[in-house]
């Protein structure tokens, strides 16, 4: 005896030696583990709207922008903060591919005659027509205003308002300008209603890669700490890069506080059922062990959690630890030796428990069978959780169960109370199962009403740069999140300008032609009209333009007679350019500046047009439609909206997919099990109940599906047939046909577990994250139902179906 305790000893303390150290292994692992919450990097890349995504995005920048919003209280020095800012971020050029502000102003005024609206065109080629001298005014040194001398000489209008109307005419066609929130006149994209100035920093990295943004979001915010702002300015950040940015930091923090709520939480219940402290203790740690070896062994393999499997560590906690219950439960319950406790527990409980845990991880990894890459992480992470934790719980049960301290307790109140709830059961074991018969057709006859959530805003906390983008929106009356339309020529991008542009469905159009007028020939036809038949100039004259043309680009001036003289100026060294032959194509892709065509031109030449939808662009019909126009105007198109269509689609076919092949691996199984199938039928009633009612519920308080709780109803069925299996093994097996013994002994552990269970996913709920909270949400609500059918409907239907056919006890033993 003394040499077995002795080698029993060893064996505990190589066992617990070999644990530590697989444990802080792969617990370096799990440190390193960051979860990403991009969606579309969860497609199939194979998929054509996806490659095609990929194409464009890598062309022209992406979809996802920084945006920054700037106030300060004197206009001047705040566009000098402006242009301090923008020059600092360039410089990170790690993260920043360009910083778009402003309009390059210059370029603009210098060629604002081929901008102007027809009208003030015609207006001004008609002046200059009815006086022959007027160029000849420019250059004098006392410089007399033209159009100033014109209206002296008409005698009607004010010179200070047509300067104002002329400074402000080279605009009218830019695209920033047709949103009714932007005023453009000063060159930089100020927002008239709320005062502010609007930036737009555009990544490297185009991939949608949330970890890159994380990275990104950290060094614009170091970056504007260190320059020296004046005291009124105020910088606010939002874009897609930094609500995800926000929200993954924000998820990070709260996963975390709930984890560890949600463990003390299940302790606290453990020990209230079982009144063990320590048990509680011994129950939490393996649980704990297997959440570990599992996020290591996930880092090594996936590297990530992404927005489904974020949530691993609290639905572990939640299902990990009914493993331990299951255990722990004869042990705490009965008077069992020690040395005894092993043997009693596998041959016993192994079986049943084990069946559990390989059809809970079963049913995971038959998801791996799913599109979405979301649910495939899912499979791989969920199900090796399941094993792991299983394997984590059986050896710390094998090694330390003799290290339970029990103490015998009057368990007569407890028998009492599952007696009289027994005895009620039996008398409406009729009208249960009427109910369990009506539910199980009549909701489906009834019909489920079940839709997905298109809407992503909706999605994401009220977070700070969430509510500031909202504001934006509905400041500009667009949505921010856009489509490109790849196009290999300007003319092919002026065709498709003229199909989208008065479409409804489209917010606004951002396209190159808007800076490439298509009426330049006309124009230059009737300049050079001017210059050949009507402006004869002297020597001096053609002197004194050829001076006012090499001179450096003027400074902006507030004074109105400036700004009108520097316009007449670029508008006469044009005209005497087109009088000496001058190339006609006077404004083109080659002629724009730089900070344009890098926005527009890709390397290989192809040219972009950034369509926006409308701000309720993300509700179903309209996010459809949106794409539905874009996608007949040019096949070589892709943005945001493909992509969440794209999503959806995916989560649909998966959810109904992914459901049907977990049921029927999980009816092979049961089967394989059971062997009979009416038994099987009996397993499979609280999980069928559970997931009918769920349904049921999503279809009466119009709860839709997204992107996140896409997979309650496949854990669900996972999770709940876990229920029917333990009770059924009970009854089959040492319960010997006894349904008051299967309520008194397992009914308790199910309704444990599954309370425990709900912990976890209930928790989920105070991470106040739309997402996580909504999967959370539905899993309790799951749960809670499975765990109603299990300790109700089975034992009622039971009651009823053992006075019809023969039960074989003893049958699972």
């Amino acid at each position: 005896m003394t040499k077995w305790k002795n080698i029993t000893k060893r064996a505990m303390w190589t066992t617990t030696i070999l644990l530590v150290l697989v444990t802080v292994i792969l617990g370096y692992f799990a440190s390193k583990t960051q979860i990403d919450m991009g969606t579309y990097t969860l497609l199939p890349t194979s998929d054509p709207t996806v490659e095609q995504f990929n194409i464009v995005s890598k062309k022209f920048g992406g979809f996802d922008n920084l945006i920054l919003l700037i106030t300060g209280e004197e206009s001047a020095e705040t566009e000098r903060a402006i242009g301090e800012i923008a020059e600092e971020l360039m410089g990170l050029n790690t993260f920043v591919k360009n910083v778009e502000y402003r309009v390059p102003i210059t370029f603009f005024e210098d060629n604002w005659i081929y901008y102007a609206d027809d009208e003030s065109f015609n207006e001004i080629v008609d002046m200059l027509d009815m006086n022959p001298a007027t160029l000849s005014i420019l250059g004098l040194e006392n410089n007399l205003s033209v159009m100033e001398s014109l209206l002296l000489q008409e005698g009607d209008g004010d010179a200070e308002e047509l300067g104002i109307k002329l400074r402000n005419m080279q605009m009218t066609s830019l695209s920033l300008n047709s949103l009714s929130g932007i005023d453009l006149s000063n060159g930089y994209y100020y927002l008239e209603d709320s005062k502010r100035y609007m930036m737009v920093i555009r990544p490297v990295n185009p991939d949608h890669d949330m970890l890159f943004f994380t990275s990104m979001v950290g060094a614009v915010e170091d970056a504007l700490k260190e320059i020296k702002l004046p005291g009124d300015l105020d910088v606010e950040i939002t874009g897609m890069a930094k609500m995800m940015e926000e929200q993954q930091k924000s998820l990070n923090l709260r996963i975390a506080v709930v984890t560890i709520v949600t463990l003390l939480l299940i302790s606290i219940m453990f020990t209230v059922a079982y009144g063990r402290v320590l048990a509680a203790l011994f129950a939490a740690i393996p649980v704990v062990v297997g959440i570990i070896w599992t996020l290591g062994v996930n880092y090594l393999v996936i590297g990530r959690l992404n927005l489904i499997t974020s949530i691993f560590s609290i639905i572990m906690l939640g299902l990990g630890i009914d493993f331990s219950i299951h255990f722990m439960t004869p042990i705490l319950e009965t008077d069992i030796k020690p040395s005894d406790r092993v043997a009693y527990l596998l041959k016993g409980y192994l079986r049943s428990i084990t069946m559990g845990a390989l059809t809970t991880a079963t049913a995971f990894f038959s998801l791996g069978f799913s599109k979405f890459i979301g649910l495939k992480e899912l499979a791989f992470v969920a199900g090796t959780g399941i094993i792991l934790t299983f394997a984590s719980v059986l050896i710390f049960i094998i090694a330390y169960s003799d290290k339970i301290s029990t103490t015998k307790e009057e368990t007569s109140r407890k028998s009492i109370i599952w007696t009289q709830y027994f005895a009620i059961l039996s008398k409406q074991r009729v009208i249960i199962t009427i109910i369990f018969v009506v539910i199980v057709m009549g909701i489906p006859l009834a019909g489920l009403n079940l839709n997905f959530n298109y809407n992503a805003f909706s999605l994401l906390p009220p977070l700070e740069s969430v509510v500031l983008q909202e504001e934006l929106i509905k400041e500009l009356g667009i949505s921010l999140e856009y489509s490109i339309i790849e196009s290999e020529s300007i003319d092919e991008v002026r065709s498709i300008a003229e199909d989208l542009v008065r479409n409804p469905k489209i917010g606004n159009l951002d396209a190159i032609t808007n800076y490439i007028p298509s009426n330049q020939s006309y124009r230059i036809d009737k300049l050079r009209e001017l210059y050949n038949t009507r402006l004869v100039l002297s020597d001096e004259i053609k002197t004194q333009f050829n001076s006012i043309r090499t001179k450096q680009p003027f400074g902006l001036s507030e004074e109105s007679s400036d700004d009108i003289s520097r316009m007449l100026q670029s508008l006469a060294k044009g005209i005497m350019d087109l009088g000496r032959g001058t190339d006609t194509d006077v404004i083109s892709i080659s002629t724009l500046p730089e900070s344009i065509t890098d926005k527009y031109v890709s390397k290989d030449g192809q040219i972009a047009t950034f369509v926006y939808g409308n701000p309720n662009s993300w509700e179903e019909d309209e996010m459809k439609d949106l794409v539905n126009v874009i996608s007949t105007t040019s096949q070589k198109a892709s943005g945001t909206p493909f992509m969440w269509v794209k999503i959806v689609d995916y989560l649909r076919e998966d959810l109904v997919f992914g459901s049907v092949i977990v049921a029927s691996v999980l009816f092979i199984l049961v089967w394989l099990d059971f062997k009979k199938i009416k038994y099987v039928l009996l397993v499979i009633i609280p999980v069928t109940v559970g997931a009918l009612l769920l349904l049921k519920t999503m279809s009466v308080f119009n709860i839709q599906f997204n992107a996140a709780n896409i997979a309650a109803l496949p854990l669900i069925i996972g999770i709940g047939i876990d229920d029917g299996i333990h009770m059924m093994h009970k009854y089959l097996g040492i319960a010997k046909g006894d349904v008051l013994f299967m309520l008194r002994t397992t009914g308790k552990s199910v309704v444990i577990t599954s309370l425990t269970t709900m912990i976890g996913f209930g928790g989920l709920v105070f991470v106040k994250d739309p997402l996580v909270s909504g999967l959370g949400q539905l899993l309790f609500m799951g749960v809670f139902y499975c765990l109603i059918a299990s300790v109700v409907v089975l034992p009622a239907i039971l009651l009823v179906v053992e006075k019809y056919t023969k039960i074989e006890t003893g049958y699972m033993k």
